[in-house]
């Protein structure tokens, strides 16, 4: 019989801190920015609060006002809206902030942040609306006053559709983060256990078959119920869920390539039946097999539908 076993909780912390210090991220941050001229920052599942004011205003209201509960509610409304997919909100000063979500799997990692910008040229009437909320916080001081008018009027402005192509970059590069949290766990394999390392070869190198819990222990000079535990203490991971996110991450090369069928992807990396890669899929990657397909497509590729990756925008 095929070995079963339980499918653990990662430590999202460890992941969160790996990709934070992925040569990837760095990269894209850097080019994110000089490309659109915004900021971008990658935060933890449950950061309410805005890690970095890039907009001259919200650093005013930061720095002379101490924050304002309108400010605090954005943020919380940001994140517990963004934990499936892109989610742009307003605040009460008439600015966008976006959040895109990066998973493993089902577990929320963190979000991609960006915004802070105009959709239209700030009015004096926005900013007296915005005034009028700040007031409303004990910090706030009429000497504040013309600092923060000159900070509100020399806010970024862009579009919706430039801004919308923006946030479609950030989806994009959401699922390729998750694509490169899939390769994370595996690192280091040469520091495991030499048995363990044994086990892992053997699982990687013959992705596409079956063994019994008791073969892979024969592999590993181990009993069955030792080799379980030693796996799991030695890679964070159960031996059915290093197997199947193997043959997932070898799934999602093949999708990528645009030209395999999804019925003979699932059949080539392993899995006895479309319905069960279906499920396996979306449990470690987080999507369906079509709509990784279609996440994964240059910008631009005639069938890509940006359409249905764009954010859900508050008014």
């Amino acid at each position: 019989m095929p070995f079963t076993d339980a499918t653990p909780t990662s430590d999202h912390e460890t992941l969160l801190k790996k990709l934070r210090q992925s040569p990837l991220l760095d990269r894209y941050v850097r080019a994110f920015r000089q490309a659109t001229g915004l900021s971008l920052w990658l935060t933890g599942p449950d950061t309410s609060q805005s890690c970095e004011a890039i907009n001259p205003f919200c650093q005013a209201v930061a720095h002379r006002t101490g924050g304002c509960e309108a400010c605090e509610r954005s943020h919380s409304e940001l994140i517990s809206r963004g934990g499936q997919e892109a989610v742009t909100v307003k605040c009460f000063a008439r600015l966008r902030e976006t959040a895109v979500p990066v998973r493993f799997g089902r577990m929320l990692i963190g979000h991609l942040r960006t915004g802070q910008v105009f959709a239209e040229l700030p009015k004096e009437s926005h900013f007296q609306q915005a005034l009028k909320v700040l007031r409303e916080g004990t910090e706030f001081r009429e000497c504040h006053l013309e600092p923060l008018r000159a900070a509100y009027f020399s806010g970024k402005v862009l579009t919706e559709e430039h801004y919308q192509a923006i946030v479609d970059l950030l989806v994009i590069f959401g699922v390729q983060l998750s694509c490169e949290l899939e390769r994370i766990p595996q690192t280091g394999e040469s520091s495991l256990p030499e048995p363990i390392g044994k086990v892992c070869r053997h699982l990687k190198a013959n992705s596409d078959s079956e063994f019994s819990l008791e073969t892979l222990a024969g592999i590993a000079c181990l009993s069955p119920h030792h080799l379980c535990t030693v796996f799991k203490t030695s890679t964070g991971m159960t031996l059915t869920e290093f197997q199947n996110r193997h043959r997932i991450m070898q799934a999602k090369k093949r999708l990528a390539s645009r030209h395999a069928r999804i019925n003979e992807v699932a059949l080539d990396v392993g899995f006895g039946s479309l319905s069960q890669f279906n499920r396996c899929f979306r449990k470690y990657a987080g999507l369906s097999p079509t709509e990784f397909r279609t996440h994964s497509r240059p910008v631009g590729h005639p069938s890509s539908r940006t359409n249905q990756i764009g954010p859900k925008t508050q008014a």
